[in-house]
C-alpha cells in the first residue's frame, strides 16, 4: 500500500477515531493555502462526521477569514440537512468573504436546505440570517415560509421577504405584495413596489398602476421613486397618466420627479411623450436637462422625429429656461443625436450665439448630422 503523501505525526489526536479526518482537520487549522485546500477534500469525503469538528473550529476565537472560508465551502459540498445550521451560523460572521461564501452555498444547497432553514425562523436569534438564505434559494418551494414573515417585527426580515416573493409568478404571492405597500417601514414599501410593479401582469396592468400612483405621494422619497419606476412597468394610459399627474404637480420632490421622467422615458413614446414635452416647461433646470438627455434617447424615426419637433419648438420658445447656457447646450447636444435636418437652421444660429460653449455644442451637433462644413 503507498505511504500517504503528507507526514502524519506520532502521536495523532484522534477524531471519532479517524487519524486521518484529524489529520486534515489540522492541516486545515494550521497549513497555508494549498495545504488548506488539499484537507478540504479528504474533510469532505469523511462526511457528516466532519461536522461536528469543522463547527468546534469554526467557534474558536482563532479561526482567521480564510479557515472560515474553507468551512462554507466543506459544508456546502457536504451538501447535508445536517451542515445547514453551521453554515447559518457563519452568515453573522463579521467577515464579509465568509457570509458572502456561506450565503452562496446555502442557498445552492436548493430545496434540502429549506425544511431546515425554516425552523430556524422560529428563533427571532436567527430568522433574518435564516430569511436571507431562504430567499436565495429561488424556488417555489419557499413561498409558504416567505409568506410566514410578511408580518414580522423586523421590517428587514419583511423587506427580503418582498423581494423574494416578487421573482416569484404565482397567484398566492399577491395579497402579501398587495398589502406590503401600505407598510409601516418605507424599506418594505420599497421592496413591494417593485414586487408590484414586476408582477403587474399578475394583479392586471391597470390595478398595478393605481396601487402604485398612490406610492408616487409617499412621505419616503425612496418609496416614492421606486413607484416611478415600477409604473414604467405598466405600458398603459393609467400609468402614464399617473406619472404625468405627479410630475406636474408643485409638491412632488425634484428628485422624484426626475425619476418619472426617466420611468416615462422607458414607455411606449406615445403614452409618454405629451408628459414629456410638458415637463419640458418646469421651473426646475435639472428636470429640464433630465427630459432633454430622455428625448435623446429616442430609438425609432417616429419617435426621433418627435422628440427633435418638441425640443426645436422649445428652444425657439424664447422663455427665460432656454435663456440658461446649460439648456442651450443640452438642447443642441441632443439634437445632434436625434439628426433631424430640421434642427439645422436652429443649430447655425446657434454657432453665433454669444457664448461659446454653446457655440460649440452647436458646431459639434452640426458635425454630427454631416452638415458642419
Amino acid at each position: 500500500m503507498p505511504s500517504p503523501s503528507f507526514h502524519i505525526p506520532s502521536p495523532l489526536p484522534q477524531i471519532d477515531g479517524d487519524p486521518l479526518l484529524a489529520q486534515a482537520i489540522d492541516d486545515l487549522e494550521c497549513g497555508d493555502f494549498q495545504q488548506r485546500w488539499d484537507a478540504a477534500k479528504t474533510i469532505r469525503d469523511c462526511g457528516e462526521g466532519a461536522i461536528a469538528p469543522l463547527v468546534e473550529m469554526l467557534r474558536s476565537d482563532d479561526a482567521d477569514e480564510e479557515v472560515c472560508w474553507f468551512i462554507a465551502r466543506i459544508l456546502g459540498e457536504l451538501g447535508t440537512a445536517t451542515a445547514i445550521a453551521p453554515l447559518v451560523e457563519l452568515l453573522e460572521a463579521d467577515r464579509e468573504e465568509t457570509i458572502a461564501m456561506a450565503a452562496t452555498t446555502l442557498a445552492s444547497l436548493g430545496t434540502v436546505a429549506v425544511e431546515p432553514l425554516a425552523e430556524l425562523l422560529e428563533d427571532s436569534r436567527w430568522r433574518k440570517l435564516a430569511v436571507r438564505a431562504i430567499a436565495g434559494i429561488r424556488h417555489t418551494d419557499i413561498i409558504p415560509s416567505l409568506l410566514r414573515v410578511t408580518d414580522d417585527e423586523d421590517p428587514q426580515v419583511r423587506a427580503i421577504a418582498m423581494t423574494a416573493l416578487g421573482s416569484f409568478s404565482k397567484w398566492r404571492v399577491l395579497p402579501a405584495l398587495v398589502r406590503g405597500l401600505q407598510d409601516p417601514s418605507p424599506l418594505v414599501r420599497r421592496e413591494a413596489a417593485a414586487a408590484v410593479g414586476v408582477r403587474a401582469d399578475l394583479l392586471g396592468m391597470d390595478k398595478a398602476a393605481r396601487l402604485l400612483d398612490r406610492r408616487l405621494e409617499d412621505e419616503d422619497i425612496g418609496v416614492a421613486k421606486q413607484a416611478a419606476v415600477a409604473l414604467s412597468r405598466c405600458p398603459t394610459p393609467t400609468a402614464a397618466a399617473a406619472l404625468g399627474r405627479s410630475l406636474s404637480c408643485h409638491q412632488t420632490p425634484v428628485a422624484v420627479q426626475i425619476e418619472i421622467v426617466r420611468a416615462l422615458g422607458w414607455m411606449d413614446p406615445d403614452l409618454a411623450l405629451p408628459y414629456l414635452e410638458r415637463s419640458l416647461l418646469s421651473p426646475s433646470v435639472a428636470i429640464c436637462r433630465e427630459t432633454i438627455r430622455i428625448l435623446g434617447n429616442a430609438d425609432t424615426p417616429e419617435y426621433k422625429a418627435a422628440a427633435a419637433r418638441i425640443l426645436i419648438e422649445r428652444a425657439r420658445s424664447g422663455d427665460t429656461m432656454v435663456c440658461l447656457i446649460s439648456i442651450r447646450q443640452a438642447i443642441a447636444y441632443t439634437l445632434g443625436r436625434l439628426g433631424d435636418d430640421r434642427a439645422i437652421d436652429l443649430l447655425t444660429e446657434w454657432q453665433n450665439d454669444k457664448d461659446p460653449t454653446v457655440r460649440l455644442h452647436a458646431i459639434a451637433a452640426l458635425d454630427k448630422m454631416g452638415d458642419y462644413q
